[in-house]
């Protein structure tokens, strides 16, 4: 918070949604920065997530903005990371949102993610993670998915396509979101002038059964909603069956299947609210969908291109791990 009010833009409004937090974090912020006219603090009443948490925010935005900002609270942000946003998205209205350029809060050589991708089965990876920020992004470029640690968006295509949807609760519901974006004929970029430093990990790391659970759940959601019903199928028929194998493979192996079992409860979430996916993929298709699969799918990597990146990114971790 002590970053974003030195930033250098003329107005600008700063909402903290509260999740029902009990480290006293709230009350420090209240303490520190209470006085601030520019600053609003919504408190909830219980955690709702990510997703609704931010759909909260935006119903306390001020009626006249024109573009909304997403942070997380484990960043720090450069002084004039809005200026450079705001003036991406001013020079080009295809733009519909947005990502900083997010790099290591410990070690801000690194980058620490230059956009979100997925390949046609939707597996999901953060292109230049552990890279030295060098010159790989250093222009404007078009990516898949704004990742949600620090993004803008045009606040009347965010309510035109639904905002965040509270279903996912935790993990995806970026990748969603940036979906429906493209669906609509918008296009989503990654600013690097706007410089963000974020420290990322989090509880859930510490709870992969929850990880499991989630990204289960938020992958079917994704591809349910927005594919087309032909590469809906594909993805379900030749990803699925190799994401059992390995889940049954690292039971046997670990002599554990909890992840199978949070795989499991996944589906079985599915199933009983398979009607509301339904309207909510009918909504998608039949009302918001303004370009086809086809023109979406050249936004993604082909699952060979999803690799090397795969491959790259491992070869930069482990040479990050060395300099440290």
């Amino acid at each position: 918070m002590e970053s974003v009010f030195e930033t250098v833009y003329p107005h600008y409004e700063l909402i903290l949604v509260d999740n029902a937090s009990r480290d006293g974090s709230l009350e420090l912020a209240q303490q520190r920065f209470g006085n601030c006219k520019s600053l609003k603090i919504v408190k909830n009443l219980r955690n709702v997530g990510f997703a609704e948490g931010n759909n909260i925010g935006i119903k306390h935005v001020s009626p006249n903005s024109k573009y909304v900002v997403f942070l997380n609270i484990d960043t720090r942000v450069d002084r004039k990371w809005l200026t450079e946003l705001v003036d991406a998205m001013e020079s080009d209205e295809s733009i519909g949102t947005a990502q900083c350029k997010l790099l290591l809060l410990d070690n801000p050589i690194y980058i620490e993610c230059a956009g979100g991708m997925i390949d046609h089965y939707c597996r999901v990876l953060e292109l230049g993670k552990f890279e030295k920020d060098l010159q790989r992004f250093d222009k404007i470029r078009e990516i898949f998915y704004a990742k949600g640690a620090a993004i803008v968006i045009r606040r009347e295509l965010f309510e035109e396509v639904g905002r965040f949807d509270p279903d996912f609760f935790l993990y995806g519901e970026e990748v969603d979101l940036a979906w429906r974006v493209w669906l609509r004929g918008y296009r989503v970029v990654l600013v690097p002038s706007a410089r963000v430093y974020h420290k990322g990990g989090g509880v859930t790391e510490l709870h992969s059964d929850l990880v499991t659970y989630m990204t289960t759940k938020s992958w079917f959601l994704t591809i349910g909603k927005n594919y087309g019903l032909a590469n809906l199928s594909r993805a379900i028929l030749l990803f699925q069956p190799k994401k059992i194998s390995y889940l049954l493979y690292q039971s046997i192996r670990l002599q554990n299947p909890s992840h199978l079992i949070a795989y499991f409860k996944a589906l079985i979430w599915l199933t009983r609210n398979l009607k509301r996916i339904y309207v909510k993929r009918t909504l998608v298709q039949n009302r918001l969908r303004c370009v086809s699969d086809s023109h979406v799918r050249s936004k993604m990597l082909t699952p060979k291109a999803y690799q090397r990146e795969i491959e790259r990114i491992m070869f930069h971790k482990s040479v990050a791990s060395m300099d440290r």
